[in-house]
C-alpha cells in the first residue's frame, strides 16, 4: 500500500507559508480560511494538525505569557485526553504530549537575545548532520548484511 504521509519538514513548512500569508494580507476572517486550509494539507502528516496550531499560536498571540504557555496547553491537552482510552498500550504517546509541558519553564528563562553563536559552531553543525546520517546509513546497512 502506498503511504502518502508527510514529515515535519513539510508541517514546517506549511506553517511558515501560513504566517506569511497572513501577514500579507491581515484580515481575520482571511486569517481563519489559511488556517483551515493549512491544518487540512498537514493533517496526513507527522504532527497532523497539532503543529500547525502549535505554529499559529506562536504567530498570533503578542502577549509574552500568553504567547508562551496557550500554545503548549492547546496542543498537550487534547493530545493526553486521546491518548487517555489507550493508557496501557500508548504511554508514550502520553508522555510525548506531557513533554510539551517542559517547554514552558525554559520559554520562561529566554531574554530575547541571540546566545553564543560562533563560526565554528554554526559550521560545525553544517558537518555534523551529514557526517552523522551517514554513518547512522552505514551503521544500517552493515547490520543487516
Amino acid at each position: 500500500m502506498l503511504d502518502l504521509t508527510n514529515n515535519v519538514l513539510f508541517t514546517l513548512l506549511i506553517g511558515l507559508l501560513m504566517i506569511i500569508c497572513c501577514k500579507k494580507i491581515s484580515n481575520g476572517l482571511f486569517d481563519v480560511f489559511i488556517v483551515i486550509i493549512s491544518l487540512a494539507l498537514t493533517s496526513n502528516s507527522d504532527w497532523a494538525i497539532f503543529g500547525i496550531l502549535m505554529i499559529y499560536g506562536y504567530y498570533a498571540i503578542k502577549d509574552r505569557v500568553k504567547r508562551i504557555v496557550y500554545p503548549s496547553l492547546y496542543i498537550a491537552i487534547p493530545i493526553f485526553l486521546l491518548g487517555l482510552p489507550f493508557i496501557k498500550e500508548e504511554s508514550i504517546f502520553m508522555s510525548t504530549s506531557l513533554g510539551l509541558l517542559l517547554n514552558i519553564p525554559i520559554l520562561f528563562k529566554y531574554n530575547g537575545e541571540r546566545g553564543y553563536s560562533p563560526k565554528w559552531v554554526k559550521y560545525g553543525y553544517y558537518i555534523f548532520y551529514p557526517a552523522h546520517l551517514i554513518i547512522l546509513y552505514l551503521i544500517r546497512n552493515f547490520l543487516y548484511i
